[in-house]
């Protein structure tokens, strides 16, 4: 927390202004004798104005006073490199990748190499012919999905990252190749396999409710509310979740397995209780149930036995069969139990314990090879499997239900009760349902060789012509498939001797392997000694080819370090921060330092992407870093709630990650204590090209050099409402909470020059709302102050958009007090405040708008908060006003939580509102006049005088203090002043001096 402290001082400031305009205007001559003399004001602007101000009243100075900071050295240690990978399952890296990045390892002993995770290690199988590390050598490991705390998967990164380590003195974590043969032995089938099976695809916002100010309590807050998250899917009534379990419980050995599906229900009807009735149904049969009303987390589960219940793969299906209109998410599902050793896409974990030494089989991989980890053995192989096809069959006569797997391909039906699917000649899955002779003449006609299955969920539909073709095809129980009876067969096409069946009263299972090298799939075995293991097997075409990269960010932990202004910018726009750091710190003489954001993720996130990441380096930085710590923090690059583009929709780049949803900057400056009251001041420029930041840099230092003008007072105020009552509201609170800040001298005024374009009350000049309000932003305008409604891509009050401005060289600070326009981190449109940021050479130099919902009351604090602060305090940088701004809402409500962590500043914290802090009286030069008295078209030593006008304005705050202007005239060599006294300067007014020139030729300066 940084507390500032107003400190009363008096301070004396004499201001000298010499303003000369060079210009063919300032050129006059005088008729004497009938010679053209050179005289009077050959160069004159002002004739050397000297204005002297005054003793001014006392100013309150802003000074700084950070808690106290425990600064250590420190020696941090980084990893040499991060391996990456997407998906669980076996990675390899090839080692001549991991030495390109780290050369410092060639020819090591390769013992000292070591793979960690989130700072556990990992096994490692070290493909290695001679102790070194050498080119040729190969690196297997168990690679991973990035996971986050307490999810599932990680809300930011789609990488995991594994770090690499060298160190000789720690014993090798390794695996070791295992090359036993398990001819002869026992074969088993089945393992323990326990699933966690989620896929993120829809957004769910929170529990919601028909309460619209509760859910602007409890649901639009940055942090993460109950309820909210990815899910899976979102189910209504008329809308429900269907999936396939890739599960092989074996109906042989009466496998059983625990199914759970874990939801939450997201909203309240309140005119349905309960509004929830869910169902869960597996294989069409309801397994579980529940009742109740209202938002909540739960679970539905069920025990899945194939030999008592009819079905192996079959769709699980969850549903609220309530008449209403609330809604549930489905998160995750899970399972565990004991079932054939099958992989699904390539890939199967498990474990399993073994009474003695016996072979594994494990089925259905793409590849013909698969390799093997027992990361509990520690030993690691390859293996070769024979081809065919995995079977998984289920007929039921009641309710009639037909469930089919071929390889990874699930089918249900209920159409008809005899059904033949097989696989074709480019290894899909192809289903047939009709007639017994129909469905006969089809198996007849399948070439010889095809694999194929048949259900038949009633013996009583068959007839002879079926019957005598399944027992050509290796049938041998046909005469027992009668009414009531269900059967399953599968084998090949002409080969009867692969052919396999099952049949039983009322519903018939099977999981058959079926050899045939036109399968789709592999079996392979693998020796296990007794004892446990743990098992992850991946088929070689899916072994992932992991990535690795430098690991940077070690000199962030420098003790050497120092800065007061600390630019995190992605690698893309590194130019353009690089620019703008050298000029502030040339221009304003701070400490600049540029930080690439993959160097804070990492030294402080592991490698990997996360907002928590950025945070601990600030932390770090403003604890650890040299005195005083940094005090303005720029994010340069756009951001994205959604960072791993789980939407289709999503467009947008996750340059540099926001915090929360809405998202929040501010979320970063919290760096001490449990408080709101922010260490730093932030901005960010949501750039996504090196061009647009090069522009907006452009714009920012084009700005800051500009010289003092009268537009820097003017303030134009815009405001709307959606009816005559609120649009009374909205223009009554500018006019008695807002410019009594500006113009009342007893409110130490900033002598603003403003102007209202409002639905209310419309214009001065009865132009449209519109056109006045471009007009005033074309003609300069240092501040544009919006009150309405708004929506990420527009506004209430329209028609000054962005591409129809033309101030170039005159760019406001817009700040709009309406909903979202500053949401940059929407996923698939760029917010409309950042389009006005980012157009090249127009539109607003910063923008001030919240990144979520704008509650009325309390966006009215931080607007007169912002005004009080420039009146009242010395506070020019955007990010310190803005954060002083802040400090007003302190009632400790969600809703001021919400508004103080989503109200963004999008821009530079170090752009300065270009008004002084105290008194600064300028000369307007554009506005000097020069005539004759009396008028003649030029002066001449004829003229009794010369007139001198000029306007004046003052560009800092109010003052009474009397002010003396003196007019400097020099004239052969001769000086003579001309005086006048304002009582004070707030307004712009204009000086004039009358000057005796006549018969006076020559020069007058």
């Amino acid at each position: 927390m940084n507390t500032a402290l107003g400190l009363a001082v008096v301070v004396q400031r004499c201001i000298a202004f010499v303003v000369a305009k060079h210009t063919e205007h300032a050129m006059h001559y005088c008729q004497q004798n009938g010679h053209l003399l050179r005289v009077c004001m050959l160069r004159i602007c002002c004739l050397a104005l000297l204005f002297v101000v005054g003793w001014y009243s006392a100013v309150q100075a802003q000074t700084a006073t950070p808690h106290a900071r425990p600064r250590v050295t420190t020696v941090q240690q980084l990893p040499l490199a991060y391996i990456e990978t997407t998906r669980d399952g076996v990675a390899q890296l090839l080692v001549s990748k991991l030495l390109g990045v780290a050369p410092m390892l060639r020819n090591l002993p390769s013992d000292g190499l070591h793979l960690l995770r989130k700072g556990h290690f990992i096994p490692v199988a070290l493909v290695d012919h001679d102790g070194r590390l050498t080119d040729d050598d190969t690196l297997l490991f168990v690679g991973s999905h990035p996971t986050g705390d307490t999810t599932y998967f990680d809300a930011y990164t789609d990488r995991a990252a594994f770090e690499v380590w060298y160190d000789p003195s720690q014993p090798p974590y390794r695996l070791q190749l295992d090359t036993a043969t398990g001819e002869g032995l026992p074969l088993r089938r089945h393992i323990v396999v326990e699933r966690h099976i989620e896929y993120d695809r829809e957004y769910v916002q929170g529990w919601l409710d028909n309460d619209r100010y509760s859910q602007t309590q409890s649901t639009f807050v940055t942090e993460t509310v109950p309820g909210e998250g990815w899910a899976w899917a979102i189910t209504y009534p008329l809308r429900p979740f269907s999936t396939f379990l890739p599960v092989a419980p074996d109906p042989s050995s009466d496998d059983s397995i625990e199914v759970k599906i874990v939801y939450s229900a997201i909203s309240d009807d309140i005119f349905t209780a309960p509004d929830h009735r869910l169902q869960c149904r597996y294989g069409g049969i309801l397994r579980d149930s529940t009742t109740f009303d209202g938002p909540r987390y739960d679970t539905l589960g069920f025990v899945l036995r194939p030999r008592r219940d009819g079905c192996i793969v079959d769709s699980l299906v969850f549903q609220n069969t309530a008449t209403t209109i609330a809604a549930e998410a489905v998160d995750y599902i899970t399972t565990r139990g004991t079932e054939r050793a099958v992989a699904t896409g390539d890939y199967l974990a498990g474990r399993c314990q073994s009474t003695q030494d016996e072979e594994l089989e494990l089925l259905n991989f793409v590849s013909s090879r698969a390799l093997v980890f027992d990361t509990l053995r520690r030993t690691w192989r390859w293996t070769t499997g024979e081809r065919g096809v995995l079977f998984r069959l289920s007929a039921r006569q009641s309710p009639q239900r037909l469930g089919i797997a071929i390889g990874d391909t699930a089918i249900v039906t209920t159409r008809q009760p005899i059904t033949v699917a097989w696989l074709d000649e480019q290894q899909t899955v192809q289903l047939f349902s009709e007639n017994a002779p129909t469905v006969a003449g089809l198996i007849r006609a399948l070439p010889v060789g095809t694999p194929f299955a048949i259900l038949i969920a009633d013996g009583q539909t068959l007839d002879q012509t079926l019957r005598d073709q399944l027992t050509s095809e290796g049938s041998s129980s046909v005469s027992a498939i009668t009414s009531g009876v269900a059967y399953v067969g599968c084998g090949v096409r002409g080969q009867p001797l692969q052919y396999q069946e099952a049949l039983a009263s009322g519903a018939a299972v099977l999981i058959a392997w079926v050899p045939t090298e036109r399968g789709n799939a592999y079996r392979v075995v693998v020796p296990l000694s007794r004892g446990d293991h743990a098992l992850v097997a991946t088929g070689s075409t899916a072994i992932e080819h992991a990535r690795i990269r430098p690991c940077g960010g070690s000199d962030l932990y420098a003790d050497t370090n120092r800065a007061d202004y600390v630019i995190i910018t992605h690698r893309f726009f590194r130019a353009a921060a690089e620019r703008l750091a050298r000029y502030r710190s040339q221009h304003h003489h701070v400490r600049a330092r540029v930080v690439e954001v993959q160097d804070i993720f990492d030294a402080f996130g592991r490698g990997e992407k996360s907002p928590h990441a950025i945070k601990a380096f600030l932390r770090y930085a403003y604890r650890q870093w040299g005195a005083p710590p940094p005090r303005a923090i720029l994010l340069m690059g756009d951001a994205s709630w959604d960072p791993r583009r789980v939407s289709p929709t999503t467009i947008n780049e996750d340059f540099i990650p926001s915090y929360g949803k809405p998202v929040s900057d501010f979320w970063y400056t919290l760096l001490e204590g449990d408080d709101y009251i922010p260490e730093m001041s932030i901005g960010r420029l949501p750039v996504t090209t090196l061009v647009q930041a090069e522009a907006i840099v452009d714009k920012l230092i084009e700005y800051d050099t500009l010289p003092p003008a009268r537009w820097h007072k003017r303030f134009l105020f815009i405001t709307g409402g959606a009816d005559p009552a609120e649009q009374v509201d909205f223009y009554e609170s500018v006019v008695y909470s807002l410019l009594p800040l500006l113009v009342d001298p007893y409110q130490r005024a900033l002598c603003a020059d403003t102007v209202l374009a409002s639905f209310y009350a419309g214009t001065a000049d009865a132009s449209p709302v519109p056109t006045a309000i471009v007009n005033t932003i074309n003609s300069g305008a240092v501040w544009v102050n919006y009150i309405g409604h708004g929506a990420p891509r527009t506004l209430e009050v329209a028609g000054w958009e962005p591409e129809r401005l033309r101030n170039r060289g005159r760019y406001p600070i817009l700040a709009s007090f309406s909903c979202q326009i500053g949401a940059f981190a929407e996923p698939a449109i760029q917010a409309l405040g950042e389009d006005f940021l980012a157009a090249p050479s127009a539109g607003m130099v910063a923008v001030i708008a919240t990144t979520g919902f704008g509650i009325r009351s309390y966006d009215d604090i931080v607007n007169a908060g912002i005004f009080a602060s420039l009146a009242r305090s010395t506070s020019r940088a955007l990010g310190d006003v803005l954060n002083r701004a802040k400090l007003y809402l302190f009632d400790g409500t969600q809703l001021a939580i919400n508004t103080i962590l989503q109200t963004t500043l999008l821009g530079d914290p170090l752009t300065r509102i270009p008004i002084d802090t105290l008194p600064h009286p300028v000369l307007d030069g554009s506005s000097l006049t020069i005539r004759s008295v009396p008028d003649a078209p030029t002066l001449t030593t004829n003229a009794e005088s010369a007139i001198v006008e000029v306007m004046a304005f003052n560009a800092g705050v109010y003052a009474d203090s009397t002010i003396e202007v003196r007019l400097v005239r020099t004239y052969q060599l001769q000086r003579d002043t001309f005086r006048t006294v304002l009582s004070q300067l707030c307004y712009p007014v204009r000086l004039r001096f009358v000057l005796p020139i006549h018969n006076m030729p020559g020069s007058h300066a």
